[in-house]
């Protein structure tokens, strides 16, 4: 029998799935509170230039912050252009690569949904 937990992550990958984000960036900056940077990123959403977002914010292995897995479509963006955009230093974007495969990919960013995670969702 499957867990609301389950059903609600497989949602959420079907969801994701069906977005086709072309981008995925990792941000792994100082942050010690799960909502950091919720303005930095509908701000970055908001840009004309910029189709849809999900970013997903997880508890760091060592517990001592958080960090963020950011999936978007925009056009001609950089990983300097975001970095730009969200107010954060380059290095802090740790990764930033063209999305291989969007099943797995949104596989990976809700591993623990419906656990100590801070998402949302913009589309426009």
């Amino acid at each position: 029998m499957e867990t609301l937990q389950y059903r609600t992550k497989k949602k959420w990958i079907t969801l994701l799935t069906e977005r086709n984000y072309q981008t995925v960036a990792t941000i792994q900056a100082p942050m010690k509170h799960i909502e950091s940077y919720e303005g930095r990123i509908e701000q970055f959403a908001k840009l004309s230039t910029v189709n849809g977002v999900f970013y997903s914010v997880e508890r760091n292995a060592d517990l001592m912050g958080y960090h963020i897995h950011l999936m978007f479509n925009a056009y001609n963006c950089t990983r300097e252009k975001l970095s730009f955009t969200i107010d954060t230093k380059p290095n802090y974007i740790t990764y930033y690569e063209d999305v291989a495969s969007s099943r797995a990919l949104a596989g990976y960013v809700t591993k623990h949904m419906g656990k100590d995670i801070h998402y949302n969702f913009y589309e426009k």
